[in-house]
């Protein structure tokens, strides 16, 4: 098993109280040391009564703060642990998960729900108008992705999509002999003077399957990335 997965029970012992799950959020919000998000100065100490409740001695500033101040839990009464479920499920769930499904998970409202998600998915979001232009290249990176037909997959940026830049890749990641199955841009011919026997698929005139020859398997992977 991969040292990066977590199982769903694993996950609810590790923060199984809310201490635990305020403590590790405080950890990676403030690796390099506590700091206000208000202003950002690091001289602040604790409340005196309110555990995990700190203020900010900064004269022009003086507020009080806690982890999730500034943050997609910001002014939320949902317990951080309940934002870190949310965070996990949203992570591992290939298809996606409804509000009512959460709801019902974490025991709150659908009202509460929806809003936790849409928080959550928000914070997914660049806020750099140049990449949300629709399904142009503006402000946006290529990504270069192969599935190999038992489930492996590569997937890496790459700084240009030319006829070069993408026969390296494949020269570098797929065994000669193999079968190579693409759609049909520019970049891909001359495969087979490189020892690949490869295939096409014209997704411009309507065809996407002939006989065993698609190109479905990387198209899937891109719809859960996205999802």
């Amino acid at each position: 098993m991969s040292k990066t997965t977590i199982s769903e029970m694993e996950f609810i012992e590790v923060f199984s109280s809310e201490d635990k799950a305020l403590k590790f959020f405080e950890m990676h919000r403030w690796r390099d040391g506590r700091y206000c998000p208000c202003c950002g100065s690091k001289d602040t100490y604790s409340h005196k009564t309110k555990k995990h409740f700190y203020h900010c001695r900064e004269p022009k500033c003086r507020k009080q703060f806690t982890c999730k101040t500034n943050t997609v839990m910001h002014a939320s009464n949902l317990p951080v642990k309940i934002w870190l479920y949310a965070m996990y499920k949203l992570t591992v769930s290939r298809k996606g998960i409804s509000s009512l499904q959460m709801a019902r998970e974490l025991g709150i409202t659908q009202k509460s729900s929806w809003f936790m998600m849409q928080r959550l998915k928000e914070a997914c979001v660049h806020n750099n108008k140049k990449t949300n232009q629709g399904r142009g290249t503006v402000g946006k990176t290529a990504v270069l992705g192969m599935r190999q037909r038992d489930g492996r997959v590569i997937a890496k940026p790459v700084s240009k999509t030319d006829k070069e830049t993408l026969k390296k890749e494949i020269v570098e990641n797929v065994e000669q002999g193999s079968v190579i199955c693409t759609d049909e841009p520019r970049s891909y011919p001359g495969l087979k003077h490189l020892r690949y026997n490869h295939k096409t698929v014209k997704h411009s005139i309507g065809e996407y399957v002939e006989g065993d020859m698609h190109t479905n398997s990387i198209e899937s992977v891109w719809e859960l990335f996205k999802r």
